[in-house]
C-alpha cells in the first residue's frame, strides 16, 4: 500500500471540508447575533452523525481538538456561561455513548428508546470490546484521581471560578470511555489517520495563508481578519522585524527607530501547530523506516516539508525542542530495528536539507512582490499594539520559576489543587499598566512540568510518568511484533515531542495534548504486551522457583 493511502481518502477529505466550512462560518456569524442559530444546526449535525456511528462522534471530537486551539471557534452565552463548540461535541459524543451503554448493557431500558435490531447490534459491536488491560488502564486510572483531588482541593481553597477554568482542559479524558470500548480495526484506525492529516492540511494551509495575507496587506483590510483569529484564539500574529544590526526584534510599537523599508514578517504562532509536530516526526520516520524504496514517496516530501515550514512559522522554541528530542528518538529506533544504518543517515541528512528549503521557502512567501508589499510603517498592527518584547516575556518567565520553587513543596504528594495563584515580579509593560506595578497574580504557568507537580502533587506526575512508560514499552513491543513499524514509531516520536514540550509550553493540561495522549491508543497492541508482560513475570518465577528448589536440594544433601 502507498503511504498516501494510509492518510488520504474519503474521510479526510469529509473532514477538511467540515473544517473548512466551520471556520468559514464561525469568521461571518462571530459578533453579528447569529452565533446560537448556526451553534444549534451544527449540534444537531453532530447528534445525527455521532447517533449513526460512535466512531464518527469521535472522529469529529479529533478534528475540532486538532485544529480548534483553545476550542472557542465559536461561543454562544447561556445565562451567562460561555458554551463554547468544543464543550458542546464533548457533551453530544459522551450523551450518545452513555445511552448505547444503557441500551446494550441493561436491556430493561432499552423499550424508553426505540430504535431498530441493526442499529441495536452496530451499538452493541462499538461498546462491547472493553477488556481491562492493566498497562493502559493503571496510567489513566491514576490520572482521574489526581484530577479528582486537585478539583476537589481547589474548590475547598482557592478560587471556584479559576478552578473550573484551570481543570477543564482534563475533561477530555471522558472520551476515554468510547476509545476504550470501540473496536479498533484496521479501517477504523486507517479513518483516525486520515482525520489527523485533514487537520494537519487544514493548519498548513492556515499558516501559510496568514503568513502571506499579513505580509502583503495593510492594516485596514486585515482588522476583521485579525479579529477573528485573536477573538476564537486560533492564532497569535506577531510583527517581527530586522533591525540594523541583523538582530530580530517582537515589536508591538513603534519604540524602536525603523526606517520605513524596514525587513519584517510576522510569527504565525497557533497553539494547534502542535500538530505539525506530529506530521514532521511521521514523515521522518517514514523516510528512515522505509529504506526498503529506493525513492523516496513525494508525499513523504512535500508533507515533510511544508509541515517543517508551518513549525518554523511558529518561531516556537519549545515545539523545536520536543521536534529535536522525538527525531533523535527515532533515529534511535531506526537505526535499532534497520539494518542498513547508512541509508538512515542518508534520509536524515536528506530531511535536514528539506527544512532548509522549507526556510527558502517561508523567505519567498514573504518576499514576493505580488501584491506589492506595504511598507513597515503602513504593516498590519504596527502603530496599534501595545508595547513589549521577548526580552521582557524571558525574564518574567525566569521570575514565575524562582516563585513557584517553594509554593510545590507544601503539599507534595496530593498537590495545592487547581486554581493555586502565585504572585511574581512581571516585567510586562502592559501588566504594570493595567495593575499599577510589578507584582502579579496567576494560576496559569508557562512551566508545565512544575504547574502538575504544584496543582497535582508527585501523583499527577506519577501518573504521566506511568503512561509514558507504558506507551514506550508497548509501542516498542507493536513496533517489534507487526508492520507499519514506521507509523508507531513516528507516534511514539510524537508523544516524546509532547512530553518535551510541555517542560516550557504546557500542552499536557490542554485538550490538544490529552487529545493526542487518547488519540494513540487505538494504534498499541496493548494485548499483545500484556501477554507478552505475564509471560516475562511466569519465566521470572520459574527461575526463582528453580533457583529455590536447587537451593534447598543443596541444604539437603549437606
Amino acid at each position: 500500500m502507498k503511504i498516501s493511502k494510509q492518510f488520504v481518502g474519503d474521510t479526510m477529505w469529509i473532514a477538511l471540508s467540515i473544517i473548512g466550512i466551520m471556520h468559514a462560518l464561525a469568521f461571518f456569524v462571530r459578533d453579528t447575533g447569529f452565533e446560537l442559530p448556526v451553534f444549534i444546526a451544527f449540534g444537531i449535525f453532530v447528534v445525527i452523525i455521532t447517533w449513526r456511528s460512535q466512531l464518527n462522534g469521535l472522529l469529529i471530537a479529533f478534528a475540532e481538538i486538532f485544529v480548534g486551539g483553545h476550542g472557542h471557534l465559536l461561543d454562544v452565552d447561556v445565562f451567562g456561561f460561555l458554551f463554547s463548540v468544543r464543550m458542546l461535541i464533548f457533551a453530544i459524543v459522551m450523551a450518545v455513548w452513555f445511552i448505547r451503554f444503557i441500551q446494550t448493557r441493561f436491556p430493561l431500558f432499552a423499550s424508553f428508546i426505540p430504535i431498530s435490531t441493526p442499529r441495536r447490534d452496530l451499538f452493541k459491536s462499538e461498546i462491547s470490546s472493553f477488556r481491562l488491560i492493566p498497562s493502559r488502564d493503571i496510567p489513566w486510572a491514576i490520572l482521574i484521581l489526581a484530577v479528582i483531588i486537585g478539583t476537589a482541593v481547589g474548590f475547598l481553597q482557592n478560587n471556584p471560578s479559576a478552578v473550573f477554568d484551570d481543570m477543564n482542559g482534563y475533561v477530555v479524558i471522558g472520551y476515554l470511555l468510547p476509545i476504550l470500548t470501540i473496536d479498533w480495526t484496521q479501517s477504523k484506525r486507517k479513518q483516525l489517520l486520515e482525520v489527523f492529516f485533514a487537520s494537519l492540511v487544514w493548519i498548513i494551509g492556515f499558516s501559510i495563508i496568514l503568513a502571506f495575507v499579513f505580509t502583503h496587506l495593510d492594516g485596514k483590510h486585515l482588522h476583521d481578519l485579525y479579529t477573528f483569529v485573536r477573538d476564537s484564539r486560533l492564532a497569535e500574529v506577531t510583527l517581527q522585524v530586522i533591525d540594523n544590526k541583523g538582530g530580530l526584534l517582537e515589536v508591538y510599537a513603534t519604540k524602536y527607530d525603523l526606517v520605513a523599508s524596514g525587513e519584517y514578517w510576522y510569527r504565525i504562532f497557533m497553539p494547534s501547530q502542535l500538530v505539525t509536530i506530529f506530521g514532521t516526526l511521521l514523515m521522518y520516520s517514514g523516510m528512515i523506516y522505509l529504506w526498503r524504496k529506493e525513492r523516496l514517496p513525494w508525499f513523504v516530501i512535500l508533507v515533510f516539508t511544508l509541515s517543517t515550514l508551518t513549525l518554523l512559522l511558529s518561531l516556537s522554541r519549545s515545539f523545536l525542542l520536543g521536534t529535536a528530542v522525538a527525531g533523535l528518538s527515532i533515529f534511535v529506533s531506526a537505526w535499532w530495528f534497520g539494518s542498513r544504518k547508512l541509508w538512515i543517515v542518508r534520509r536524515t541528512i536528506f530531511g535536514i536539507i528539506l527544512s532548509v528549503i522549507s526556510v527558502c521557502i517561508i523567505y519567498t512567501i514573504v518576499q514576493i512582490p505580488i501584491p506589492a508589499r506595504p511598507d513597515l510603517s503602513d504593516a498590519a498592527f504596527f502603530q496599534t499594539s501595545a508595547e513589549t518584547g521577548r526580552v521582557e516575556a524571558v525574564v518574567s518567565r525566569w521570575n514565575l520559576l524562582d516563585a513557584m520553587q517553594e509554593p510545590m513543596l507544601e503539599h507534595l504528594i496530593l498537590g495545592s489543587g487547581f486554581g493555586k495563584t502565585v504572585s511574581y515580579n512581571s516585567e510586562d509593560p502592559r501588566i504594570i499598566s493595567e495593575f499599577g506595578g510589578q507584582e502579579y497574580s496567576t494560576y496559569r504557568f508557562e512551566w508545565g512540568w512544575h504547574d502538575i507537580f504544584l496543582k497535582m502533587g508527585l501523583l499527577g506526575l506519577v501518573a504521566f510518568g506511568w503512561y509514558l512508560v507504558s506507551f514506550l514499552c508497548a509501542g516498542w513491543y507493536t513496533m517489534d511484533a507487526h508492520g507499519h513499524a514506521w507509523i508507531i514509531a513516528g507516534l511514539i516520536g510524537g508523544i516524546i515531542a509532547l512530553f518535551a514540550a510541555h517542560a516550557f509550553s504546557p500542552y499536557l493540561n490542554h485538550p490538544l495534548g490529552i487529545g493526542f495522549m487518547l488519540f494513540v491508543i487505538p494504534f498499541i497492541d496493548w494485548e499483545g504486551w500484556s501477554r507478552k508482560t505475564k509471560q516475562i513475570v511466569v519465566k521470572i518465577e520459574k527461575k526463582q522457583f528453580i533457583k529455590q528448589s536447587n537451593t534447598v536440594v543443596a541444604s539437603e544433601i549437606k
